[in-house]
């Protein structure tokens, strides 16, 4: 009787069929955080900008970090807003929700904040990428 060691070559694991499947199904959402985050300042203004930034993508949800309760609430009013008009400034809809949170501010004005650099975290067997803001 003839070993199965030989037909193991043919087979690929399952999370390299899964993982080929999905970069089919899903763009690539670093370039597109980078695009709101060189337009978010001009897009809600220089007070605005001080006090809430954006923190990560997840999709078309835009993740961002503000100072306190207060200001969420007054964003919540803002919201339909910022979206049209940082579609608008993009050119395309990259954004169809954002969710306020607490959490560190970067300066905007600061080297990190205008460079804008990310790193990936997850992605790895099948999860779904988050882009964030590296401190």
């Amino acid at each position: 009787m003839k070993s199965n060691k030989n037909n193991l070559k043919e087979f690929e694991h399952i999370s390299g069929i899964i993982n080929n499947i999905l970069k089919t199904c899903r763009h690539e959402t670093d370039d597109d955080l980078k695009n709101v985050c060189s337009i978010w300042n001009s897009t809600v203004g220089t007070s605005v900008a001080k006090n809430a930034q954006p923190f990560a993508l997840k999709g078309k949800i835009l993740l961002v970090n503000v100072t306190s309760s207060s200001w969420i609430q007054q964003l919540q009013f803002f919201k339909n807003d910022i979206l049209r008009k940082m579609n608008i400034s993009a050119g395309k809809e990259l954004v169809e929700e954002i969710k306020f949170k607490i959490g560190t501010i970067v300066d905007p004005k600061s080297e990190t904040a205008l460079r804008c650099i990310f790193k990936k975290k997850g992605a790895q067997n099948g999860q779904k990428k988050t882009y964030k803001r590296q401190k």
